[in-house]
């Protein structure tokens, strides 16, 4: 018996040669195609994490600087002579706004914008006793301001009509970082401290 083989014509084998390496590039399209996305999704995910690092590391150095202007702000409320507190008559007092040093500022005119929302301001301090690891860049800074010293210690007591617990004294820090990559945005922190 004989056995036939069956050849296909010429043009037969390069239609199958054709089709295969449409299907192999359109295959290495798809595969090229999802490489990509995975790369760029993977960076987009790296930089998120670089940022909130960034950020938590200068939350943290802020909240170690409002610590060091509380400190300041307890010395002060111990060493400071009584001061009343300042009568809003609806002027700014410029002189009385200026009195800063070393992130300490005198009694605050209630008139007046508050220091801390100016930047540019010299009476920053630097927090310089805040360890920093080699993720930041520069030591935070912090403002305190002195609100006066007629405020009252305790909530008041119904019972009593006559309340003459009203001589603690309050402070408003402000407290700021960068992180050392400069593109990333400032931390600002800011907190009511009350002394007695």
């Amino acid at each position: 018996m004989m056995t036939r083989h069956r050849c296909l014509p010429l043009s037969g084998r390069r239609a199958t040669a054709g089709f295969s390496l449409v299907i192999a590039l359109i295959l290495l399209l798809a595969m090229t195609i999802i490489g990509v996305t995975t790369i760029r999704s993977t960076v987009i995910e790296q930089r998120l994490a670089n940022a909130t690092l960034d950020r938590n590391l200068a939350f943290q150095a802020a909240e170690a600087a409002l610590r060091v202007g509380e400190s300041v702000a307890t010395i002060h409320a111990r060493t400071a002579p009584a001061l009343s507190q300042l009568a809003a008559d609806g002027t700014c007092d410029r002189t009385v706004q200026s009195n800063c040093a070393d992130g300490m500022c005198q009694l605050h005119d209630p008139d007046c914008p508050l220091r801390s929302s100016d930047l540019t301001v010299t009476a920053w301090a630097t927090a310089s006793t805040v360890n920093l690891g080699p993720l930041m860049g520069q030591h935070p800074q912090y403002l305190v301001e002195f609100l006066g010293a007629n405020f009252d210690c305790a909530p008041p007591d119904p019972t009593s009509p006559n309340d003459p617990d009203n001589n603690c004294k309050r402070y408003r820090i402000t407290a700021r970082a960068q992180p050392a990559n400069n593109d990333r945005a400032t931390v600002m922190l800011e907190v009511l401290f009350a002394t007695e």
